[in-house]
């Protein structure tokens, strides 16, 4: 299916591919930049949209030159119950954020997988969920649940948590909310693209990648 492409994309093409991602979030910028614009206290907005691109670019250099990069996910295999609970923790936490953003126009929930290093890991554990049940190896079915279910859960709070509290920010401060959210926009190139070794990138790659964006 289209996820087993995505994942191969990612592996294989991982600069050309997260272009094609930055490309898809940068496209709603031009309206999100216009609602943010529409508010009569400039002065808040823009310093709002400093403070939240500002905090993100600290964040990314916090992280190293290369960024923390994927998440590891060996650890919610684990059979030590503290160990799985804590590596469950950072999934529920991650699949509340992503379906939050789900809620929050112009903003992408893959953008802040991605931003996390949740989205390649997730999408990989899914592809061998659906490898065995198409197989027939339950097993293998059965201890990607131990990943997918905690992020199905976050996903599912997320949703029922966010959506009222995003609509009385849209409704109560929309010009200040939509200027957070483009500094989120216009930052995630930036945090996306920290863990790409760009000396290793093929010149056909780096080509692709441009012409995607």
């Amino acid at each position: 299916g289209l996820a087993f492409i995505i994942e191969i994309l990612f592996v294989r093409y991982p600069f050309a591919a997260s272009m094609a991602f930055i490309g898809l979030i940068l496209g709603g910028a031009p309206v999100v930049r216009r609602k943010a614009a529409a508010g009569d206290n400039r002065l808040l907005n823009y310093s709002a949209f400093l403070i939240v691109f500002c905090l993100m670019i600290i964040l990314t250099i916090a992280e190293g030159e290369h960024g923390r990069g994927n998440v590891d996910l060996s650890l919610v295999y684990s059979n030590d119950l503290p160990t799985w609970a804590a590596a469950a923790a950072g999934l529920f936490c991650a699949g509340l954020i992503g379906a939050a953003a789900t809620v929050i126009p112009g903003v992408s929930g893959t953008m802040l997988l991605m931003m996390m290093g949740y989205y390649q890991p997730v999408l990989s554990a899914f592809n061998r969920l659906q490898t065995g049940l198409l197989t027939g190896n339950l097993l293998q079915a059965a201890q990607e649940q131990r990943a997918l279910l905690p992020y199905g859960a976050g996903m599912a709070a997320g949703i029922f948590l966010c959506a009222h509290m995003v609509e009385r920010l849209l409704k109560d401060h929309e010009s200040l909310t939509y200027s957070m959210i483009l500094a989120l926009i216009l930052s995630s190139p930036i945090v996306i693209l920290r863990t790409i070794p760009f000396g290793a990138i093929p010149a056909g790659e780096m080509a692709a990648g441009i012409l995607l964006a």
